[in-house]
């Protein structure tokens, strides 16, 4: 499947996922996104930020990182193969992060292929 595929797929699966996005956070790109509602521009470039700065650099050690507000629940997995990429997932607050973490991380393995 194409990085699109998967995102679609991600979006199909996980109950609540309003946005997922495969993002450069390093160059700060977003390589693609799939979403209920199209984010504007600057949202989706937030997800680089965020992912830049919940993950680290390429030599930063965490994995995914979580952000819980009354808004939104943000996940950010970082990809296996390549530390300067990330999926990012937006849901509903409340949603079934243990869920979401099974399937962001599967996208993620999927998405370094």
């Amino acid at each position: 499947m194409t990085a699109m595929e998967e995102l679609v797929a991600l979006r199909k699966r996980a109950d609540g996922v309003e946005t997922a996005a495969f993002v450069d956070h390093a160059s700060g790109t977003v390589l693609c996104a799939s979403a209920a509602i199209d984010p504007p521009q600057e949202r989706l470039d937030a997800f680089c930020a965020q992912a830049a700065e919940l993950l680290g650099s390429a030599g930063g050690k965490a994995e995914m990182a979580l952000r819980l507000t009354s808004l939104e629940t943000l996940l950010i997995f970082r990809a296996p193969a390549s530390p300067d990429e990330a999926l990012c997932l937006v849901a509903a607050p409340g949603a079934d992060v243990a869920a979401l973490e099974a399937e962001g991380r599967a996208t993620a393995a999927a998405l370094a292929r």
